[in-house]
């Protein structure tokens, strides 16, 4: 728990994490921490995955309590695009801004 002067500011969910590569429709190597929104009372993350040959890109994660009860899209919502640079490697660390 995250205190600020003495006020509990919030809490690490038990069951963490709620996310993992077995959560996956499709293979991954890893899922790494995502940017989140709520809209209209549901959650949805912005999830980093790396698949199995290393590369980074972002797939859409939904759930309507924020903590169970995932669904995974069955696809890549961004993916790298190759002719781009500074995306060779991957996307990475996404960012939400609603």
């Amino acid at each position: 728990m995250a205190l600020n002067r003495g006020v509990s500011l919030f809490r690490r969910y038990e069951g963490n994490p709620i996310l993992t590569p077995r959560n996956w429709p499709y293979p991954a190597n890893s899922v790494f921490n995502p940017g989140a929104a709520q809209v209209d009372g549901e959650t949805l993350l912005l999830v980093r995955v790396e698949d199995m040959r290393g590369f980074s890109h972002l797939t859409v994660a939904r759930s309507w309590d924020g903590r169970t009860n995932w669904v995974v899209d069955p696809e890549p919502a961004l993916e790298p695009e190759p002719n781009i640079r500074e995306e060779q490697w991957g996307l990475e660390d996404p960012r939400i801004v609603f």
